[in-house]
């Protein structure tokens, strides 16, 4: 390396690096604790740890090793999860964790120990304005407006919040603060404290990395990510002063960090993806090597294929379970759902028969095969079908609000309703059944009932794609609730976020035909005419 080019913080690591890519997918362990043995300087350190994927797949455990790995290599190591709620309870728990190994943050531990002190007074205060408590610390008393909009970690969801309203009352806060508080100083470290604390607190750590390594650890993600995600970049931009590079951090949540926030670290950054099903594809493998002619794993590997879209391998195990055991209805009719999903029609009703025949009362695979009519358009083959499995299984939800939906596609509404009605007394956190009820609301001229039931189902799929926006089956539900209910510019900008983050394309034919369906009962519509026109065009 050019000595005149030796970096002095990370920073200057970030601005040499920004044209590098990102490692390849290594034995996840193995590669950490490599990782860690290499010089700051080396182009293959990383500095930036992603780890990403769905609920139960093993992220925190893997965080865990993680950080016993960072320890055996003597770094310092700290953890932070959902209990703190802002960026100052964050940076103060760090403190603490770095503290009880006996490495102090002396200023940032002074000041902070103000702030507390200070915010507790104001929020006893029997005359402190409505709401404070709840707000402080989010450094909204002087820019109230910051949280007018809720933005997670991968994408955009929408508050419809009044923004001039709350920037009145943090109005209100801030007179309240300089009311209270006498001392200009404390009265900023009350109104901006994550300005006042951050550059204390990297100071702090800046002089504890010049004798060791530290590695700080931020665990369910999708839940702190909301408030600290400004802050971690806003630290590695340089925002609050410099950041030592003899420090790693480690991003562990249900979402990848969003591409196009973060692209100005790609450099630093090591995506490892835990992959959705990864364990259970494992252990299905270990158990057919132990048993390969297990027609029951078989069957349980090929419906784990068939959920990631890995169709192809699943009816490889569908064929295989088959041929162990030409009788066994369950994986013909599993077969046939992954023709059904794979647009495969008549192969689908031919396997859907061949079940049927097996077992008459198979409500599953009647249920599944009137789907397969209904998306054909075959509406009377699919109501019989639907009324039959619901004769043998009369609480089958699902197959209830399908026989709905194919009223719905022949114009008999109140027919519609009351599948609809029923459905959600069985299930009624669906909020695919109360759109579904919405529309039904809508077409019956009762807007007001329709209006109840879209808030509630956009506000149900909002804390799912808060969880995991990944999940575009989801996504492009709620953009199509949104749009149900005249949100229009959030409905846009969420179907286009979705095809900007590579939405799978058997995910956008859903949500095409979804607005197929949605413009069988309101052809006029021409914002669903429109975001169909824009689906459409992004599969040619």
């Amino acid at each position: 390396m050019n000595p005149q080019n030796k970096p002095k913080n990370l920073q200057d690591i970030i601005k040499q690096r920004q044209q590098l890519g990102f490692v390849g997918r290594e034995d996840q362990t193995n590669q950490f604790r490599q990782n860690l043995a290499l010089h700051v300087e080396d182009d293959r350190r990383r500095f930036l740890y992603n780890i990403w994927g769905e609920g139960g797949v093993g992220k925190s455990t893997l965080v865990r090793q993680f950080r016993k790995i960072a320890e055996e290599a003597k770094n310092i190591t700290a953890y932070i999860d959902e209990a703190e709620k802002t960026v100052p309870e964050v940076m103060g728990r760090l403190a603490e964790d770095l503290e009880r190994q006996g490495h102090k943050l002396p200023q940032f531990t002074e000041r902070y120990k103000v702030y507390r002190q200070k915010r507790q007074e104001l929020e006893t205060d029997p005359d402190a304005p409505q709401g404070f408590s709840a707000f402080v610390g989010k450094t909204v008393v002087k820019t109230g407006v910051r949280l007018a909009r809720h933005v997670p970690v991968g994408g955009a969801v929408f508050d419809f919040v009044d923004g001039d309203a709350l920037a009145t009352q943090a109005g209100e806060w801030a007179s309240y603060v300089a009311k209270k508080i006498t001392n200009k100083d404390e009265v900023r470290l009350i109104q901006e404290p994550v300005e006042v604390l951050t550059p204390l607190f990297l100071q702090d750590i800046f002089k504890i990395c010049e004798k060791t390594a530290i590695a700080l650890f931020f665990d369910t993600y999708e839940r702190i990510g909301e408030f600290l995600d400004n802050w971690l970049r806003e630290i590695l931009e340089g925002r609050h002063g410099q950041v030592s590079f003899n420090i790693l951090i480690t991003i562990a949540g249900r979402q990848e960090l969003d591409e196009n926030l973060w692209t100005g670290n790609e450099g630093l950054m090591f995506y490892r993806l835990i992959e959705r099903y990864t364990e259970a594809l494992q252990d299905f493998d270990c158990a057919i090597g132990l048993d390969p002619k297990s027609a029951w794993v078989i069957i349980n590997r090929g419906e784990t294929y068939r959920s990631m879209e890995r169709y192809a391998e699943a009816l490889q195990d569908f064929n295989h379970a088959i041929e162990l055991d030409p009788r066994v209805d369950w994986a013909i009719a599993n077969r046939g759902e992954t023709y059904r999903l794979m647009k495969q029609y008549t192969e689908a009703l031919q396997d859907f028969d061949c079940a049927i025949e097996l077992d008459p009362k198979y409500a599953w695979a009647i249920a599944h095969r009137g789907e397969t009519y209904r998306s054909m358009k075959g509406y009377t083959e699919a109501l019989q079908d639907f009324d039959c499995a619901i004769e043998l299984d009369p609480k089958d939800a699902w197959a209830i609000a399908r026989r709905g939906q194919t009223y719905l596609m022949l114009k008999l509404y109140n027919e519609a309703f009351a599948d609809f009605n029923y459905a959600i007394d069985l299930d009624s956190d669906s909020n695919w059944y109360l759109y579904n009820r919405a529309l039904a609301y809508l077409a019956l001229n009762q807007p007001d009932k329709a209006r109840t039931d879209l808030v509630l189902a956009i506000k149900l799929a909002k804390q799912h794609y808060e969880k995991d926006t990944k999940d575009w089956r989801n996504a492009f539900n709620l953009a199509l609730y949104y749009l149900a209910a005249n949100y229009t510019q959030p409905a846009e900008q969420l179907y286009r976020y979705a095809l900007s983050k590579g939405a799978s394309s058997e995910s956008i034919r859903e949500a095409i035909q979804d607005l197929n369906n949605f413009l069988t009962v309101f052809p006029d519509h021409l914002q669903a005419t429109s975001m169909r026109q824009l689906l459409q065009s992004s599969l040619t």
